[in-house]
């Protein structure tokens, strides 16, 4: 059997180191797709070289031809799980474009500019239209930039497959941002700092809104130079860290894209990372630093979602719709306290009172002085924060691992986070530990915030947005991406995990005001709040104790984008599918739900939105 295991394991290396050379056919043509006008190849007559010959910033990192039955992968492409097969000829172009952050060699903040792979279909394959897609996090994949490695997979799919299976131009960028194998240093918020501890500008802007222009920019100029036209339609697709810069693409360049999808969009991001520290704050301020053990957190959640699933068709969902009336509060819930606290409780995963407590303090969110409302007078779950309310916390039944996570007694906070924290107070010292940079490294200082001291640093960020070339993305005026004929849709899991879908509504009711209405934002831009849906794109569940909730697939959202976009059939709504297959419910155009009418719970047509 180890012998089997050696000899698959051989054949998988050979083929993907043939794969790499341009595979078994590459001797049959020299990277060029005869009926276009440009090859796919980096010198030469009628080369995709020439179409950047005189862009001094722009350099080209390599140029590949894959043919149909070739592993999509270059010399560092991992092995484990083996790469995606190409169906179709497709030509990978990668870029690096200027002028970058110079710097010493091993600093983070340290740039030769912005990476990018765009991914080019065979001519007769291409159905006109190109797709950028923008990832999440600090970005920062080293391999965008490489000439020996390819982009982390996007949108659950290997990108050139994306290219190779659908016909799309596919163009991602690494926001100007690597980490490096050889560097002391990692790859998360550090080469924010530079390296005399002042903000690096350079590397905020290409963040924040440089990389995605630029990647339209030179995505078009290469599909008009390779095909002999441009795309009939251009696309943007972004998650989180991505979605923000799909709203910052829609506020500073509406030009640059036809249709957006943003899900999940973390934008405030000044605001938004550092709240998610704050369940650990609590566990610091109120518990001495000793975490609620992930079961506890996880009995008191599915106690939330007992007490509030019912409102659609009066059986329990195993997911919260609607929020507004989950009025549920631990503190009050002998179900889920312990005996020895006048609760009936009698399991280990028993909470006391001062445990729920801190629970409802994470579940509504950040206050300058650590109190908490009863959620029967306030959940937390307002569109328009009250006084005192900083942030929105998580919404209660919601899998609490992103913002109270431990491990065996020890917390385990979400590091980019405790980055954000760093970076508002420009301060090296308050990110984790494993946080370097030449100005200084992390030393968990994050514990010593007290809640006067992080409302205090939740401003600071505020007042730092524009050095930080205004990454919080907010701005609620898209006058011009409407009056351009533009579409955007944003969908939002109503359990997400990491960003809280009370930003995403607040944005939408603030942009409807500044567009003249409600009405008015829905012409153009539609929200769709996804039930029980985790920090994802329709592919998990972010309910605590594993729901099973009818959630649409990304490829169904860009397709509704696209339908939009093209042939004006704006979507009031779209239908939601387990992934089981068991169920399906239609996912309703923001502010209306999905009411139950009659007939098989888990058929979409017993629903309707209202």
């Amino acid at each position: 059997m180890r012998s089997i295991r050696r000899t698959a394991t051989a054949l998988a290396l050979a083929l993907v180191g043939m794969a790499a050379l341009g595979g078994p056919v590459a001797a049959r043509a020299d990277g060029a797709d005869r009926t276009g006008s440009a090859r796919c190849s980096d010198h030469g007559p009628h080369s995709i070289g020439d179409a950047f010959r005189s862009d001094p910033n722009t350099k080209i990192v390599k140029v590949k031809a894959f043919y149909k039955g070739d592993y999509l992968a270059l010399p560092g492409t991992p092995l484990n799980p083996l790469p995606s097969v190409a169906n179709n000829d497709v030509c990978l172009v990668k870029l690096l474009v200027g002028p970058g952050n110079p710097g010493p060699a091993d600093a983070p903040s340290t740039s030769e500019g912005i990476g990018m792979e765009i991914w080019l279909p065979q001519h007769r394959q291409w159905n006109d239209r190109s797709l950028a897609l923008a990832a999440g996090g600090w970005m920062g994949d080293r391999n965008v930039a490489s000439p020996d490695g390819l982009a982390s997979a996007i949108g659950g799919r290997d990108n050139g497959q994306w290219a190779a299976d659908d016909g799309y131009v596919v163009a991602l960028s690494d926001g100007g941002r690597r980490t490096r194998a050889d560097s002391v240093y990692g790859g998360r918020g550090e080469g924010m700092f530079s390296p005399d501890g002042s903000i690096n500008a350079t590397g905020w802007r290409d963040l924040s809104y440089r990389s995605t222009h630029q990647l339209a920019l030179k995505t078009k100029v290469l599909t008009s130079y390779y095909y002999g036209r441009s795309a009939a339609h251009s696309y943007l697709v972004g998650g989180s860290s991505g979605g923000r810069a799909a709203y910052q693409s829609a506020q500073m360049y509406p030009g640059d894209f036809d249709g957006i999808l943003a899900w999940a969009p973390s934008i405030q991001q000044t605001q938004l990372l550092p709240s998610d520290m704050y369940g650990q704050v609590v566990v610091q301020r109120d518990l001495g630093g000793r975490p609620i053990a992930m079961s506890k957190l996880n009995a008191v959640s599915r106690a939330a979602v007992n007490a509030c699933d019912t409102t659609v068709t009066g059986r329990h969902d195993g997911y919260i719709t609607d929020f507004a009336d989950c009025r549920y509060n631990p503190v009050k819930d002998p179900a889920v306290l312990c005996v020895s606290d006048g609760g009936t409780n009698t399991t280990p995963n028993c909470v006391s009172p001062l445990q729920a407590r801190a629970i409802t303090k994470m579940w509504y969110g950040a206050t300058p002085d650590g109190s908490v409302p009863s959620p029967e007078v306030d959940n937390g779950f307002n569109i328009r924060r009250p006084a005192g309310q900083i942030w929105w916390g998580r919404t209660p039944g919601t899998s609490m691992i992103a913002v109270a996570g431990s491990v065996n007694g020890v917390p385990v906070p979400f590091e980019i986070v405790a980055d954000q924290i760093a970076l508002n107070l420009q301060d090296p010292s308050y990110a984790t530990s494993s946080f370097q940079t030449p100005a200084g490294n992390g030393q968990d200082r994050w514990k010593s915030l007290s809640y006067a001291e992080f409302a205090a640093m939740m401003h600071r960020g505020k007042v730092l947005n524009p050095a930080f070339a205004n990454i919080d993305s907010d701005n609620p005026d898209l006058t011009k991406f409407h009056a351009l004929g533009k579409k955007m849709i944003t969908f939002h899991g109503l359990a997400d995990q990491t960003v809280s879908p009370q930003s995403a509504i607040s944005y939408y009711t603030r942009s409807a005001k500044a567009m003249g209405g409600l009405t008015a934002e829905q012409r153009f831009h539609r929200l769709f709040l996804v039930p029980g849906m985790g920090h994802c794109a329709g592919t998990c569940a972010g309910t605590a104790g594993g729901s099973n909730p009818p959630m649409a697939s990304l490829t169904k959202m860009l397709g509704a984008v696209i339908s939009w976009v093209e042939q004006g059939k704006a979507p009031s709504s779209v239908e939601g599918t387990t992934l089981d297959g068991t169920a399906s419910r239609p996912l309703c155009m923001y502010p209306r739900q999905a009411t139950y009418r009659g007939g098989d719970v888990n058929a979409a047509a017993s629903y309707r939105c209202s």
